[in-house]
């Protein structure tokens, strides 16, 4: 995965729902939101389909991370997208794994994760969020 760095730079200036909530933030910059994003815990939200959760709750996961600023991208004209893929988790990658692989016999357990996509780069602003994987 690629770091958010690799995004291009654009002042927020948008009148829609996620420019307007990170302008009340004091965040003025695609990049600025993007760290912030980054930055925030990792945590299961109590609503993954409410787009504001993220705020509300100062946390998110994959989903709800890369659904706000896909969005944001979306309201300033960025061609930033978010993409889903399936990896196989295993112990390797989440602590704890092997004792349900062992006993269902599976070589692991197939898991979808939300990223971003800009141009030939993929980004992933849960990367290093303590999000419960020691790899991947």
């Amino acid at each position: 995965m690629d770091k958010f760095h690799v995004f291009p730079e654009k002042a927020i200036t948008g009148t829609g729902p996620i420019s307007q909530a990170f302008l009340g933030l004091g965040i003025r910059s695609f990049q600025e939101a993007c760290r912030y994003v980054h930055q925030l815990p990792y945590g299961y939200n109590s609503d993954r389909d409410d787009l504001m959760i993220l705020f509300k709750e100062k946390m998110g996961t994959c989903t709800t991370k890369h659904a706000v600023i896909a969005t944001l991208a979306a309201e300033l004209g960025l061609p930033i997208t978010r993409g889903v893929g399936i990896y196989p988790m295993t112990e390797a990658i989440v602590a704890g794994t092997e004792k349900i692989l062992s006993e269902y016999s599976l070589p692991y357990v197939p898991m979808i994760h939300c990223f971003l996509e800009y141009e030939d780069y993929r980004v992933d602003l849960t990367e290093g969020t303590r999000n419960g994987k020691t790899g991947r």
